[in-house]
């Protein structure tokens, strides 16, 4: 009993036709009960002053939307036994079924109730240019229905080629040459509004990555900046001319010794000799440091031999034993010039120079880089 009322909450919750208002009515009524409504109002039996909420409310209205010039409309869908004025409102409410079950229409010209049909049983009125009986679609824009996408395509179908890898619809110029991604866009996600990919109405784009977005919602990242796949983080776009841009602003104002910020602790630091110390706590008057002196990494085999110069350790033991603590002076350490950072679009890491307005990566000479 529980499920069944939580499920009609949910359906009220998603009806777009429902004002907030009358929401909270309906829900008050589920939530309290025919007892509770008939014991707070005054006179008439309990039948009489306690309504029942209905299932689902449906939507009656003779137009919406998505399809302006349709003649058509409070479609009955068996799935979920309410009226929608197209299968595009009835999904708005949460069914998953693909294609919906739409079991009867009606005319808005005579308002006469009958089966699917492209033309009205009573007045003989034409529902639309195109219809599609699978989907129960009628609309005056070029579609056809693609068995192996299940669903209406936007175009001709003579146009078109459907790519059995991607399972997806594409143009018959781009045949050969479209970026297969190789897996089903049924599959598929937008990483940005999480939304389904095959059943989108916006149009999709094939990243350089081989990730999957809406069009939209890369173009609305890049103008605000954020030119990373959400999902690999490598560039979304070509970064070339950018990254020339950051590399003259670095020969404009070179970073020195004296311009590094201030040491931290934690941070792995060089003495004047050249070796690194890690910092493990600073003296209030900020004179002395306090820490061990770094062991580089070992490297545990060939694949890790070039990459070995790159990375030290803060907790390195010798032995059985934990390096020595000593103090040095603050003013014979220096912030070191170059940082390890690992390159999204290489996949490799590297010792960058270290500058605040980027770190480039020494193999791809990129900047779409991150510090280790």
């Amino acid at each position: 009993m529980d499920n069944e009322r939580d499920a009609q909450i949910r359906r009220i919750m998603r009806d777009p036709a429902i004002s907030a208002e009358q929401k909270n009515v309906l829900i008050n009524r589920l939530r309290c009960g025919p007892s509770a409504i008939a014991g707070s109002s005054s006179g008439g039996s309990p039948a009489e002053s306690a309504p029942t909420a209905p299932a689902a409310v449906s939507n009656m209205s003779l137009s919406c939307e998505h399809y302006e010039l349709k003649k058509c409309s409070r479609l009955f869908f068996e799935c979920c036994q309410v009226y929608d004025p197209c299968h595009w409102c009835h999904y708005a409410r949460g069914c998953r079924l693909r294609p919906a079950q739409v079991q009867s229409i009606a005319c808005n010209l005579c308002h006469t109730r009958q089966p699917v049909s492209d033309r009205c049983v009573a007045c003989n009125a034409v529902f639309g240019r195109i219809h599609c009986g699978v989907c129960s679609l009628w609309t005056e824009v070029d579609v056809f229905h693609c068995d192996g996408c299940g669903m209406c395509r936007v175009g001709v179908r003579e146009d078109t080629y459907h790519c059995p890898q991607c399972d997806c619809c594409w143009s018959n110029e781009h045949r050969d040459d479209h970026d297969c991604v190789g897996k089903s866009w049924k599959d598929l996600s937008c990483p940005f509004c999480l939304e389904s990919m095959h059943y989108s109405r916006v149009a999709g784009r094939v990243l350089p990555c081989k990730h999957v977005v809406h069009l939209a919602c890369a173009d609305h990242a890049l103008r605000s900046q954020a030119f990373r796949c959400p999902l690999c983080r490598k560039a979304m776009c070509d970064m070339r001319r950018y990254y020339t841009s950051i590399r003259y602003s670095i020969l404009a104002q070179p970073m020195t010794p004296e311009a590094m910020p201030p040491i931290r602790v934690g941070e792995t630091v060089e003495t004047a000799d050249g070796v690194d110390f890690v910092v493990t706590d600073v003296s209030p008057d900020g004179v002395l440091a306090r820490g061990h002196y770094a062991l580089p990494q070992p490297a545990t085999g060939e694949a890790d031999a070039a990459d070995a110069a790159t990375r030290t350790t803060a907790d390195t033991t010798i032995g059985d034993h934990a390096p020595p603590i000593v103090s040095v002076s603050l003013s014979t350490l220096r912030k070191k010039m170059t940082v390890a950072v690992f390159c999204h679009e290489c996949e490799r890491q590297s010792l960058a120079p270290y500058h605040f307005l980027g770190l480039e990566c020494q193999l791809c000479r990129g900047y779409n880089t991150s510090r280790v």
